[in-house]
């Protein structure tokens, strides 16, 4: 898939992802970078993946800050997108990036970055990408 990637074949790139997510589902690394190269397409069909991708990838993988990150990035860009109501609606996508941003910042709590100013700075970054 990297070659696919270098060469911007990022539909083929899917493909080879996909196939190995079928030989190896529990491969956390193998969603992650699915939902990447789906969030690097764009639109919302790829975007919906991409949420759904680094949720799993999260899901297998808790301490995986990337997935933590992919998944409050493609949900806040959704909520930004959508209209109130239905599947996949914007409050829906908003509790998505509420609780990714939340696990981000427990993660970084638990590992000793508790110095006063990267917390803020953590916070602040988060709080500018959030959906109002």
């Amino acid at each position: 898939s990297n070659l696919y990637i270098a060469e911007l074949e990022y539909g083929k790139a899917a493909f080879c992802l996909e196939e190995l997510i079928m030989a190896n589902p529990q491969c956390h690394l193998y969603h992650q970078r699915y939902a990447e190269i789906r969030y690097t397409q764009g639109g919302t069909e790829n975007m919906e993946l991409a949420r759904k991708y680094f949720a799993q990838a999260a899901k297998l993988n808790p301490t995986s800050i990337r997935a933590l990150f992919g998944l409050f990035l493609a949900a806040s860009h959704l909520a930004s997108q959508q209209k109130g109501g239905g599947k996949g609606s914007k409050s829906e996508n908003k509790k998505y990036a509420a609780w990714a941003a939340k696990q981000i910042q427990e993660r970084y709590e638990a590992v000793g970055q508790r110095e006063e100013s990267q917390m803020k700075a953590l916070t602040a970054t988060l709080d500018s990408l959030e959906i109002s």
